[in-house]
């Protein structure tokens, strides 16, 4: 397991309690050396072609670059049968030049009538395929960059997610989904004659229930390699210091938030362009809430 915490400091005494991201996860793939299931359910994955690669945050042989002919097969299995809630997870590097049918999640074989779900990028959009019916996001996925993107069914409403962004475009769909015993692929659309997943893959979760807003937010916090680790935390004489682990050619920004209710939402920002890993301010609030982020520059060459 991968040893990636999210940033939020809370200040003078007020608890503050992180919803349970383990509960109804039937599918958890870290990738760290294989294909491992670490959600406990047991549904490791069966590698055909998939090489290892570095993650998102350099890590050698922690996620898997897919391609053609390149895929993970997940034996069918009950936890599997999913049919009126889920949520499925994912960071996704998608190459350039990839407007065919990108295959991330696929029970079953979306070109017959056997597949109850399937989690796809098709011109540069989310595409939720419940019983081979097509939904699309609004908003497109980047290419040639690490993008988390995130799709939510409640039996009724479907959402979409990029960066725990959540798509204005809702769709509905309220038909059960269909109980097949297929299989699982990740990387390609079966029987994929050319329907593979080009790029890579990392990091994948799939629920058997919806996770919230704020949910999908803390997916992505997690796997957030602009945030900084190791924060620390001084308070003296109303006076507040804050240390951070250096993020390589970032700058950082500080956000603060007195709203207890709904502190990942109501963020001011505070300072901008820091160039250094500490910060200082002076406090008179009871309560307070604090967020740092690395801000990269991007440089093509």
């Amino acid at each position: 397991m991968k040893n990636i915490f999210p940033l939020l400091l809370l200040l003078m005494f007020c608890n503050f309690l992180f919803a349970d991201l383990n509960d109804g996860l039937i599918l958890d793939y870290s990738f760290t050396g294989n294909a491992v299931d670490e959600s406990g359910t047991g549904n490791d994955g069966n590698v055909y072609n998939a090489v290892l690669t570095a993650d998102r945050f350099g890590n050698q042989e922690s996620a898997y670059q897919f391609g053609s002919n390149r895929y993970i097969q997940v034996n069918s299995d009950s936890t599997l049968n999913l049919t009126n809630k889920l949520t499925m997870s994912a960071w996704i590097y998608l190459n350039a030049n990839s407007t065919s049918w990108q295959s991330i999640f696929c029970k079953g074989e979306t070109s017959s009538m056997n597949s109850p779900y399937a989690l796809l990028i098709r011109n540069y959009k989310i595409t939720f395929l419940p019983n081979r019916t097509e939904y699309y996001s609004s908003m497109s996925v980047p290419t040639e960059e690490w993008v988390h993107v995130a799709v939510v069914w409640n039996g009724s409403i479907i959402k979409y997610y990029i960066n725990a962004v959540k798509d204005d475009n809702e769709d509905s769909y309220t038909n059960a989904l269909n109980i097949f015993n297929n299989d699982l692929i990740i990387g390609k659309d079966a029987p994929g004659a050319v329907e593979w997943f080009n790029g890579n893959l990392d990091d994948m979760r799939l629920y058997n229930r919806t996770l919230s807003d704020y949910e999908i937010t803390q997916l992505y916090r997690m796997g957030n390699p602009n945030i900084p680790q190791n924060v620390a935390i001084n308070v003296t004489n109303n006076q507040i210091n804050i240390l951070w682990d250096e993020v390589s050619g970032a700058t950082y920004n500080i956000y603060s938030s007195d709203s207890p209710d709904n502190p990942f939402v109501n963020w001011n920002l505070i300072a901008t362009g820091i160039t250094t890993t500490n910060w200082s301010s002076s406090i008179s609030d009871n309560k307070k809430f604090y967020k740092i982020t690395a801000v990269r520059r991007l440089v093509k060459f």
